[in-house]
């Protein structure tokens, strides 16, 4: 059509960074120190599928320790992937399923994934 493409845009990189990353267990506790997940939720606002799909699969990467799962309901991210779960992208839905399973074990957020509507009571 003549259009010319377009870059990737800068979120969608750094989410694609930061998901290679929290794929290696070797990197959490630096992640850890940097606060990564008040990043991550940035990341799930963005409005970007691919960026969100990249932030959750992030999150459930992340959520493997104790450590993880408290930092991410501190950070707040409970909510954002308990209402993008329900999107209409399967790929972020997957993601956010599979973070929502990394992230019950712990019963803090098995609460705050009840009350976000994510689980059954």
């Amino acid at each position: 059509d003549g259009s010319m493409p377009q870059a990737p845009s800068i979120r969608g990189n750094l989410s694609m960074m930061l998901c290679t990353v929290a794929g290696s267990e070797s990197f959490h506790p630096r992640l850890f120190e940097t606060n990564i997940f008040m990043g991550l939720g940035r990341l799930l606002k963005s409005g970007e599928a691919i960026t969100q799909t990249r932030a959750a699969r992030a999150v459930g990467l992340l959520a493997t320790t104790d450590r993880g799962k408290d930092m991410a309901r501190e950070a707040g991210l409970i909510r954002p992937i308990a209402w993008l779960v329900g999107s209409r992208h399967l790929d972020l839905r997957i993601e956010c399923a599979v973070a929502i399973r990394q992230l019950s074990p712990n019963t803090g957020n098995k609460r705050a994934l009840v009350e976000a509507g994510a689980l059954d009571g």
